[in-house]
């Protein structure tokens, strides 16, 4: 099963519909979003998704805090625990409990954001992904992820 990955879109809508383009070209069944989404209006940007979605609230995401009639459902404080496929995730926007959350082994996928930095590894039995940011603004490489929850694989996209 193959899961869309994204943090950091920051209000660049031209690199959210791109995002959104390769996600649905790519038939992923979700799309998880680690968070700093910015304002409503990237978060109704991804209306067009033709996948299942949920995200996190960032530490950019302040104006999104008192719009639950809009997010409510979709977008959660974290960490945000979650299971698809029989596969348990947790989400994080900032880096700093990624150690502790993976080593308690209560985890098969930790996604995680904050950093700008595309990242994937393994702590113990955790595959550890941050996506990099879909803005691209910080270090001019627009990225985001496809997480194929099967094989334990991710792949960087990246969206220039």
């Amino acid at each position: 099963m193959l899961i869309g990955v994204m943090s950091d879109s920051h209000d660049n809508l031209t690199n959210i519909k791109k995002a959104i383009r390769v996600f649905n070209d790519c038939s992923v069944s979700h799309v998880l979003h680690a968070g700093d989404f910015t304002s409503v209006t990237s978060f109704n940007a991804l209306n067009d998704l033709k996948a299942d979605f949920c995200g996190i609230f960032g530490n950019n995401d302040h104006g999104l805090l008192n719009m639950d009639k809009v997010t409510k459902g979709k977008i959660f404080t974290q960490p945000y625990e979650f299971i698809i496929e029989q596969k348990r995730f947790v989400m994080i926007h900032e880096h700093f409990l990624v150690d502790q959350l993976a080593q308690n082994a209560a985890f098969d996928f930790l996604i995680y954001g904050h950093t700008h930095r595309p990242h994937v590894g393994q702590i113990d039995h955790t595959i550890v992904l941050n996506p990099g940011e879909t803005c691209g603004s910080r270090h001019n490489r627009s990225t985001v992820a496809l997480l194929d929850i099967t094989k334990g694989e991710a792949h960087f996209i990246n969206l220039e």
